[in-house]
């Protein structure tokens, strides 16, 4: 397991490693940063899931076709190598976790 304590793009860099996709930094920004966009292919639903990594709003944000998880203020991240990154918050505590076969939850 690895872990860093803020989003920024070289963690971006190491999360689309994970996730066996590619990293690329929107059109716009927030925050003053970078926005990233990642399409995690689905195993199970055989369509790729976005994840859009906000590294100025510390905020993570998974679309699912027309579904969305949207995680605030992120104070750690957590990759576990053929398994998945988890976003982390303390307080008030949650997390958002997305599966390098593209499946997603959130408690918060």
């Amino acid at each position: 397991m690895e872990s860093h304590a803020a989003l920024s793009s070289e963690v971006v860099t190491r999360i689309a490693a994970l996730l066996g996709c590619a990293a690329h930094e929107a059109a716009y920004r927030a925050g003053g940063a970078p926005v990233y966009e990642l399409a995690v292919p689905s195993r199970s639903l055989g369509v790729p899931v976005s994840l859009l990594l906000w590294t100025g709003l510390a905020r993570a944000d998974v679309h699912i076709g027309d579904s969305s998880l949207v995680f605030k203020q992120i104070a750690q991240i957590e990759l576990y190598p053929g398994v998945e990154v988890l976003f982390r918050r303390f307080d008030p505590p949650g997390y958002l976790f997305l599966s390098v076969g593209g499946q997603a939850s959130m408690v918060a």
